[in-house]
C-alpha cells in the first residue's frame, strides 16, 4: 500500500505467477480515518459483482478477479478514498486474509494532514453481516448530555447488543423493533472534548440480500455548563447490508473464497473464528460443517443439483 496525497491509498500486489483473484482485509483505526470508496479503475482484476468491497466498521474487504490470470510483476489492485476525522493523526493499515496464498503483506502508516473542523459531527458507520458499529462524536467540546435515536429496518437487521461509550452514565432503550434510543450524561466528570464513542452497537442480519439505512436523530446535545447550552452538530448516517446467502466473508460476492472460509472456520484455523451462521449454512441442515464448504464449491462451479443455496 502507498499513500497518494492526503485522501487516497493505492493498493499494490507483487505477483509471482498467473493470478486469477485477489482478496484482502484491510484494517484501520476508525477514530483516525474512514475509507469511503474503493476504485478498481485500471486494475487488471475487477469485481465479479459491484462494488467488489464491503465496509466492516474498522476494516474493509476487497475482492476482485481475472479468470484469464495476470502475469507476474507489480500491479495496482485498487485505490481507496480516505476521509480524515481528526487533526494530524496517524493510523496503521494492516492486511490479513490476503490471497493468493503465500503472498507477502506490506503494511503501512497513513498520516492525516491538518484539517479544520467546522462543527461537531455525530456519526455511525456502515457494515455488513455481524458487525459492531460505534456511534462516534467528533470534534466535541465540553459535551455534558446526549440523547440520540438510531432507526433501522427490523426486517433487514437486528440489534444484538449495545456497549457503553466514554460518558459517565449511558442509558439504552430498545424503544421498539426498528428504533434504538441512547441517552448519555457526564456525572462528576467534566464535559468531554475531542473524539469519543457514545456507544457501540452490535448488529446482526435478519434476512439475506437486503439493506437499510442507519439513521440518527438527535433530541438533546448540550454542554456541561450550568446553563446546559445546546450545541451545533451535523449528522453522518450509515448503511447496513445483510450478507447474501453464501457470502460468509462479507465482501458482497459468493465465490470460492467463501467456500474456503467455511472450511477454515470449521477446522479452527486462526483468523477465521467469526462466521455468520445465517449465510454459512448453505445446506440448510442447521449445522456449519465441511459439507457446507463442499456444497458451496459445487454451487459456485455450476455443478448440476447444487443450484439452490438453502
Amino acid at each position: 500500500m502507498a499513500q497518494n496525497g492526503t485522501d487516497t491509498i493505492d493498493v499494490f500486489v507483487y505477483t509471482h505467477d498467473n493470478t486469477s483473484g485477489i482478496n484482502a482485509w484491510i484494517h484501520f483505526d476508525p477514530d483516525a480515518i474512514n475509507i469511503t470508496d474503493v476504485n478498481y479503475t485500471r486494475s487488471p482484476w475487477q469485481p465479479m459483482e459491484k462494488p467488489g468491497w464491503s465496509h466492516q466498521g474498522d476494516h474493509v474487504i476487497l475482492v476482485s478477479v481475472n479468470f484469464s490470470g495476470v502475469d507476474q510483476g507489480k500491479h495496482k489492485v485498487a485505490s481507496m478514498e480516505v476521509d480524515c476525522v481528526c487533526d494530524n493523526c496517524k493510523t496503521n493499515l494492516t492486511i490479513d486474509h490476503a490471497e493468493p496464498d503465500g503472498i507477502i503483506v506490506q503494511n503501512m502508516t497513513f498520516e492525516c494532514a491538518t484539517i479544520s473542523p467546522i462543527e461537531t459531527v455525530i456519526k455511525i458507520g456502515s457494515g455488513t453481516g455481524k458487525v459492531a458499529l460505534p456511534i462516534t462524536v467528533l470534534n466535541a467540546e465540553n459535551v455534558g448530555a446526549c440523547d440520540i435515536t438510531m432507526t433501522y429496518d427490523p426486517d433487514v437487521v437486528k440489534v444484538v447488543n449495545v456497549t457503553d461509550g466514554a460518558m459517565d452514565c449511558t442509558f439504552v432503550n430498545d424503544v421498539n423493533s426498528g428504533e434504538l434510543r441512547i441517552g448519555a450524561i457526564q456525572g462528576d466528570s467534566p464535559g468531554i472534548t475531542g473524539n469519543y464513542p457514545l456507544a457501540t452497537i452490535e448488529l446482526g442480519p435478519v434476512g439475506t440480500n437486503s439493506q437499510c439505512d442507519l439513521e440518527l436523530t438527535v433530541t438533546t446535545f448540550k454542554d456541561a455548563t450550568p446553563d446546559c447550552k445546546p450545541m451545533s452538530y451535523k449528522i453522518q448516517n450509515g448503511t447496513y447490508v445483510s450478507s447474501k446467502n453464501g457470502d460468509v466473508n462479507g465482501d458482497g460476492e459468493v465465490d470460492l473464497a467463501d467456500a474456503s472460509y467455511i472450511a477454515k472456520n470449521v477446522i479452527g484455523i486462526e483468523g477465521y473464528e467469526n462466521i455468520d451462521e445465517s449465510v454459512a449454512d448453505v445446506t440448510g441442515d442447521g449445522i456449519i460443517d465441511m459439507a457446507d464448504s463442499m456444497y458451496l464449491t459445487k454451487h459456485v462451479l455450476g455443478i448440476a443439483g447444487f443450484e439452490k443455496l438453502r
